[in-house]
């Protein structure tokens, strides 16, 4: 059992709004120059804009501008994304609302690694484990949305152009990106590339392997159909080479990702009116963590690699009658494989499947509803159900799991529900007061399940995965309130946890390390 009470309070001076209304330059997108921002009464939204042409402001940046939100390094490169102190499996981030996997067994390429601030419009940040559109977790929703072409915009050509040096590693940057607009259709391009030796601590110590490079390129096309119709098609390449992580025993030869999606958007009138948005996508991830710039005793390169394809149909209505519908159907499968082949010295080399080329495909559907009372108040309630079915594909990988008595050569089912109520109500012109409760679950992640003697430097314990593990939940309690004048905003929420089934690693002295200097194993396991 797993529970936490937290008191947040965030003060802001905002600055004016701008609402802005174009011909899908985004139609029905609302813009706020906000830090933070209330897309509904009942939940806050961190829906940060970023600057276009402001080199400075990395990803890590741009994340750390939103109230709740913190990182975890492991070096120069790549931070963990943290909310309200539940990281990575117990979050569900996305792109765009397009799942991707990381391919490295030690979490060395987080998500946003992916994005580059040159090409990212926003960050939007749901805290809690409520039932989402874009996929279940028990610690809150977090999607980098990418921006769009413009289209018949006043000037035909825009172009921004950033040049940058950093002393602290002797870093360079150069950014550009530029919008080409006709009536019908636009098309963006932006590229990036940086370069960073090592990092210079306090005092001029030079910190050793926390060196990185990176490259990024992101083309975007849309075409307007017709008055009410939009097709686009994004494709992102992101390459990052020689990657050092001073907290870790090994580095990254490369992380690259290769994104790519095709959306369909409607905006609906009459009695159906609302907006109607489908997308397929895909996405390849490919790392290699190697230890060749280091002095160890025996080498060893553990290469990985993600796969996800998938789709989402959504319509959400406009208000009618003082109501608001949204519905979501999505699918998605992904395939992760990672090895480790080990050179001992004189000796024969050895070899080890920690992801068992897990094949997983989820199915999700989701619904929300809300109310608005006369007196503007609203309630809200959101419902989401998952089908979840995973497949050891690898023969090696099977055989592994039977050195401890488990059988995955069937497929593994899961069923993951989640669901949230909440009511805001209003206590004058400029103040909010919100309570939510919810229950949510999530899928336990291919390493919680599947992964074999993945060494954690953090506590330096190998890790193996539980296949019969069951889902993790939450129970959430939530206190908020709000107050908005002018250019103060003022929040602050008081928020129960309980986590009934945490997933957590727990010591078996029965085994042995396998990593030189290991303490020990540790298997995953739901904590009553």
């Amino acid at each position: 059992m797993i529970g936490a009470v937290v008191l947040a309070l965030v003060c802001n001076n905002t600055g004016a709004q701008t609402i802005a209304r174009m011909d899908e330059n985004d139609s029905l997108i609302i813009r706020k120059n906000l830090n933070e921002v209330m897309i509904s009464s009942d939940h806050i939204e961190h829906d940060r804009e970023v600057s276009t042409c402001h080199y400075s402001e990395n990803v890590d940046e741009v994340i750390e501008g939103s109230s709740g939100i913190s990182l975890t390094r492991r070096g120069n490169y790549a931070s963990e994304v943290v909310v309200r102190g539940l990281s990575s499996e117990r979050l569900n981030l996305t792109i765009d609302g397009m799942k991707i996997f990381s391919a490295c067994t030690d979490k060395m390429d987080p998500v946003s690694s992916y994005v580059s601030a040159n090409n990212l419009k926003s960050v939007s940040c749901e805290k809690g484990g409520e039932g989402k559109c874009y996929g279940s977790s028990t610690g809150g929703q977090v999607d980098f949305r990418l921006k769009d072409p413009k289209l018949n915009d006043s000037e035909k050509v825009r172009s921004n152009l950033s040049l940058g040096l950093n002393s602290v590693s002797l870093g360079k940057q150069a950014s550009f990106n530029t919008n080409y607009s006709e009536k019908n259709w636009a098309i963006r391009l932006n590229a990036m590339a940086t370069k960073h030796g090592n990092y210079l601590a306090g005092g001029g110590e030079e910190m050793a392997h926390s060196q990185y490079s990176k490259t990024n390129f992101a083309l975007s096309t849309k075409f307007k159909i017709s008055a009410n119709d939009f097709i686009q098609a994004d494709v992102i390449a992101d390459d990052a080479r020689d990657v050092g992580y001073p907290s870790l025993p090994m580095d990254v030869a490369y992380a690259t990702g290769r994104i790519y999606s095709v959306t369909y958007k409607k905006y609906l009138d009459g009695r159906l009116a609302g907006n109607l948005k489908a997308k397929i996508y895909g996405n390849n991830i490919r790392h290699l963590m190697d230890d060749a710039q280091r002095e160890v005793v025996m080498h060893m390169d553990m290469p990985g690699l993600s796969d996800t394809y998938g789709s989402f149909l959504t319509y959400e209505t406009s208000e009618l009658k003082r109501n608001r519908v949204n519905v979501a159907i999505d699918v998605y499968k992904n395939r992760s494989f990672a090895e480790m082949t080990m050179f001992p010295e004189g000796e024969s080399e050895m070899y080890m499947v920690t992801w068992p080329d897990v094949n997983r495909t989820v199915l999700g559907i989701y619904a929300s509803e809300t109310h608005r009372f006369k007196n503007t108040d609203e309630l809200m309630w959101t419902g989401r159900i998952d089908f979840g079915e995973s497949r050891v594909q690898s023969e090696f990988g099977r055989k592994q799991f039977e050195v401890f008595r488990y059988d995955v050569s069937e497929p593994f089912t899961h069923r993951v529900y989640s669901t949230s109520l909440s009511y805001s109500k209003a206590l004058g012109a400029h103040s909010s007061l919100t309570l939510e409760t919810s229950y949510s679950e999530r899928l336990p992640s291919v390493s919680e399940q599947f992964g074999y003697y993945i060494f954690n430097s953090m506590d330096a314990y190998d890790y193996i995965g539980d296949p019969l593990i069951k889902n993790e939940s939450a129970y959430k309690a939530e206190i908020g309130h709000r107050f908005n004048h002018k250019k103060l905003l003022l929040s602050s929420a008081v928020y129960a946890m309980h986590m009934p089934n945490y997933i957590l690693g727990m010591v078996d002295q029965n085994l042995d390390g396998m990593t030189l200097g290991s303490n020990g194993v540790k298997q995953y396991a739901n904590i009553a």
